[in-house]
């Protein structure tokens, strides 16, 4: 070596032994302090420790031994600072381990006195004292380490050369936003007290362990592009990702057997099968008349018309068994960690597309397993519109992103991701009616997007095709209630205009249905109710759809574990508690609260980093996830499963914010070497060149999508042949008194899940009339036939030999509330058949007349 060099190579080599001496220096500091720590005998002397921290210390003795005799060894020295100055891999997992430690040593000690402080064994606190010096050591060694690494070469002006100013300042802007945000809170307590309608609580989150595999799996993703080899079998690898991710989510959801829970309890007698309950039940109901042939329960308007038609296709492939059905769902939901791949990957790279995808199936495994302790949970198991809404989103916002940069791009291709978009936008609100809120961020970011260079004719021509294909999907609906009601209906008024009027109807104004009044009517009536109690009670409308909103948002981030108590270490693999559920919004404090906080500031650095990249590109997401939330709020409800179809932009935003600390770590690691030359792993790869006729072939898929809605279920023959009143009445050997009433129920239909519940029985914490808890024993059935599509309840004392789902069943009976009451029933299956006679109930029995 020239002399120069060689100096400066000597002093490299001091700065590395100034590492091991001073680390161990601190280990006997630490060792001292375990010493003087109260040991077995509880004196704090020296000699009075127990084996496990005689253990402790000495452990902590030979690790500083060992380093002082490192620091001593002028060969080990010499390698060490080699490597440190070579090895690539080295450089890159030092930081990255530096913070991974911290990180999970304060996870762990923070576990270990949660246990304590739940379940008050001494034991776990003893473990918490002893392993902090410990702990805090190691650290400090892993921060000195870093220290160490980048002070050999100039790492830390390196370090200042990766550094964004423009994601820093927008990062910047994004933190005072959520620090004015959290003093708005925190003084008026918006979002924190309970409103009177439904105010939910956070859904199913995350676990920690979740996480952790998540950002294991993107470190080795980015170690492997540190071999040049092994990073071209990864680049061809990234074309069979979605087919991997597709694979793995299908096989661990449908490797769950359905935990039973509210929504899908267990099977009760006659028959101990599955069927779906409460929301689940509604849309099963609705999709079991479009599978039999009787339409959407003949001329009715359904709320999510588009789950409704496929859940019947399900029942048409798969038949009528609950886990049939389940299966076929999951196939199609399986391509949500697909979507969240792809939409990473736009806005980011592979590992962010591939942390966010590992993520969410975890999640939803953990969702499938807290069903029976749960609350207000929506899972791949439940007939239930929330994740295929999501479906859909992820659908919409992907093609956005890319109908975006093909104009950037002057693609070819902008057209068809128009359509594409608008196709998505069209799917999504025939599911969830409120999605079409989101229309105003395509129109919004075509106005707005500096980087579009196209003229505005040519704007003008791409949001027309957007908004074609939006109508192509939602103009054959409309138009058929139209036909019906003779108003352009969206939604069905009962059961989703008219709960939104009611929880806005503060000044208590006439929302009854007069007779003879449609469907239209009713929705008109209901609007006018709730324009009239806006103009009367602005202020109470603004302030508790306020408390929803923040509800929402607040709700929403709690997707990231926050725990404030734990009763055993094995919950952390598998909660068999809603924990979730315990801590209120309004109790987060102290670590809670700092925990909440900086999975915020990961998703702001996730944000900031997508915007780097794509300018506003990287901000749809989150813009929509506000918008939606906005609706709910609108709506007068937050939080719980109403967070589902959105919520996956935070799993987007978080692991694009761990991607960019990877890549900028990666990137510095190169740096240091004077190597900058990384592996291209066709993060952004360009648009593929479409023909010409590719956007409208596309169009005609979604108006055929727009017209399967109205038009299929009337191409669906007929499962069933109905009889008249004068056969039910010969069929069932009626008397004139018996079949002359006014409210009399006469009819012959199909009998959809049958459940019986004893005397005292009932489905837990259930409001629905019938499922309740009563003092009688019944049998409870839905019914689908032509002319009445209802619940009713069979009174009997004991449960029915012979009831199977499906069964034809001919009634008589006379409707009670939101229920019928059967008096006589025949069922009938195959060659059997059974006659039922309806028990009497006693006139001294509570809330019943017979």
């Amino acid at each position: 070596m020239k002399p120069m060099e060689n100096t400066t190579y000597t002093h490299q080599q001091n700065k590395v032994r100034s590492f091991f001496r001073i680390s161990a220096i601190e280990g006997v500091l630490c060792a001292l302090v375990l010493a003087f720590l109260p040991g077995g005998s509880g004196s704090g002397s020296f000699f009075g420790f127990s084996l496990s921290k005689s253990l402790l210390i000495l452990f902590c003795l030979i690790l500083a031994l060992a380093l002082w005799l490192m620091s001593r060894n002028t060969i080990r020295t010499k390698l060490i600072t080699e490597q440190l100055q070579r090895s690539d891999r080295l450089r890159f997992l030092i930081p990255v381990f530096t913070i991974l430690f911290i990180f999970a040593t304060g996870f762990s000690l923070r576990m270990i006195w949660l246990l304590y402080q739940t379940t008050g064994i001494f034991r776990c606190k003893v473990l918490f004292e002893r392993l902090l010096p410990l702990s805090i050591w190691l650290g400090l060694i892993a921060l000195q380490l870093l220290v160490l690494v980048a002070s050999l070469n100039g790492g830390w002006k390196k370090m200042r050369s990766l550094i964004n100013s423009r994601q820093l300042s927008l990062f910047a802007i994004l933190t005072t936003l959520v620090a004015i945000i959290i003093g708005l809170v925190a003084f008026t307590r918006v979002g924190l007290e309970k409103d009177n309608a439904f105010f939910g609580k956070p859904t199913i989150p995350l676990l920690e362990w979740h996480i952790g595999l998540a950002i294991i799996v993107m470190i080795i993703w980015q170690l492997i592009r540190l071999n040049r080899k092994a990073s071209e079998s990864q680049t061809r690898l990234i074309k069979w990702l979605p087919l991997i991710i597709w694979l793995v989510a299908v096989a661990l959801w449908l490797g769950i057997p359905n935990q039973h829970g509210f929504f899908s309890p267990a099977g009760r007698a006659p028959n101990f099968e599955t069927y779906p309950f409460s929301d689940g039940s509604f849309y099963g109901h609705y999709a079991r008349s479009v599978a039999a042939g009787m339409g959407y329960k003949g001329a009715d308007i359904p709320p999510r018309p588009l789950y409704i038609l496929f859940l019947a296709l399900f029942h048409l492939i798969g038949g009528n068994n609950y886990d049939s059905v389940i299966l076929i769902q999951t196939l199609v939901l399986a391509f949500l960690p697909v979507m969240l791949y792809l939409i990473g990957k736009e806005l980011h790279s592979v590992p962010a597309g591939l942390g966010a995808a590992l993520a969410y199936i975890l999640r939803e495994t953990n969702a499938i397993l807290s069903a029976p302790f749960a609350h207000n949970v929506s899972t791949t198991k439940y007939f239930f519109s929330d994740l295929p809404t999501a479906l859909a989103a992820m659908f919409f916002l992907w093609s956005l992103i890319r109908w975006l940069k093909a104009l950037r791009e002057s693609s070819q291709n902008a057209r068809l991701y128009a359509v594409a978009c608008g196709g998505g936008l069209g799917l999504m609100t025939l599911i969830r009616t409120q999605s079409l809120v989101l229309i105003l961020i395509p129109l919004l970011a075509i106005i707005l997007y500096r980087s579009i260079s196209i003229r505005i004719p040519e704007k003008g021509k791409q949001l027309a095709l957007f908004l074609i294909t939006l109508l192509c999907c939602l103009l054959p609906w409309l138009v058929r209630n139209h036909t019906i009601t003779g108003k352009m209906v969206m939604d069905h008024p009962a059961t989703q205009t008219a709960e939104m009027v009611a929880s806005y109807n503060i000044g208590k104004l006439d929302m009854a249905r007069e007779p003879g009044m449609n469907d239209g009517d009713y929705s008109a009536k209901l609007t006018g109710v709730l324009r009239e109690s806006i103009r009367n009670h602005p202020a109470e409308i603004g302030l508790f759809i306020a408390d929803h909103f923040f509800n929402n948002l607040i709700s929403a981030f709690r997707v990231f574990p926050i725990r404030d108590s734990l009763e055993s270490a094995q919950k952390l693999l598998r909660p068999t508690t809603a924990f979730w559920e315990m801590l209120d919004n309004n109790q987060l404090r102290g670590l809670p609260l700092a925990t909440f906080l900086l999975a915020v500031l990961v998703v702001c650095w996730g944000v900031s980093a997508a915007c780097r990249k794509f300018s506003m590109i990287g901000a749809l997401p989150m813009l929509a996830f506000l918008l939606f939330n906005l609706s709910t709020a609108i709506g007068r409800y937050s939080a719980g499963r109403y967070l589902i179809p959105m919520d996956w932009v935070l799993f987007v935003c978080f692991f694009i914010g761990i991607a960019d600390w990877l890549e900028t770590t990666l990137t510095w690691s190169r740096n240091l070497a004077g190597n900058s030359d990384l592996p291209k792993m066709g993060v952004n790869p360009p648009l593929v060149k479409s023909h010409s006729g590719s956007w409208t072939t596309l169009m005609i898929v979604f108006l055929l999508v727009g017209l399967a809605v109205p038009i299929v279920p009337t191409l669906i023959p007929m499962q069933f042949q109905p009889a008249a009143k004068a056969e039910v009445i010969d069929k069932l050997s009626l008397s004139p008194s018996e079949s002359s009433a006014d409210n009399a129920l006469l009819t012959k239909a199909i009998a959809l899940y049958p459940r019986y519940y004893d005397a005292g029985e009932g489905e837990p914490e259930s409001a629905k009339q019938g499922y309740g808890v009563e003092p009688y024993g019944r049998l409870i059935f839905l019914i689908i036939s032509p002319e009445h599509f209802g619940t009713i309840e069979l009174l009997l004392d004991e449960a029915p030999a012979f009831f199977p789902d499906n069964a034809t069943v001919w009634l008589a009976g006379h409707g009670q509330g939101a229920t019928s009451i059967a008096d006589r029933v025949l069922v009938e299956d195959g060659n059997n058949s059974v006659l039922y006679e309806g028990t009497p109930l006693d006139l001294s029995c509570p809330g019943k007349v017979p």
